[in-house]
């Protein structure tokens, strides 16, 4: 069972990140420019212990699939799945979450 996730509404310019948990709602969230998505996802997986990623599938999706391809923690890449619904962190806090199978990192 997933916990806790980082949760991406992926954009052009700039990504909503936050970290939610099953029990205890939204832990961390702000707004950052796109450039730096994979970096912030990389450090709070590797700080929180995190190895699922909840990726919005609207604006920007392919492209921040592409960037988090290169994240690693510990030697692996986390599991990345997208919702179908926007934004992500709505979808990460809802019991029973629907994704998709994963993505595959490079």
């Amino acid at each position: 069972m997933i916990n806790t996730v980082i949760a991406i509404d992926p954009g052009r310019d700039k990504c909503g990140v936050a970290v939610v948990g099953k029990g205890d709602g939204m832990q961390w969230k702000q707004v950052i420019e796109t450039s730096r998505l994979a970096a912030v996802v990389e450090e709070l997986a590797r700080t929180r212990g995190i190895t699922t990623v909840v990726l919005g599938d609207r604006t920007a999706h392919r492209s921040a699939v592409d960037a988090l391809a290169e994240v690693t923690v510990e030697g692996r890449c986390p599991s990345i799945r997208w919702t179908s619904t926007v934004p992500a962190t709505r979808a990460a806090a809802a019991t029973g979450m629907t994704t998709s199978p994963g993505v595959s990192c490079g």
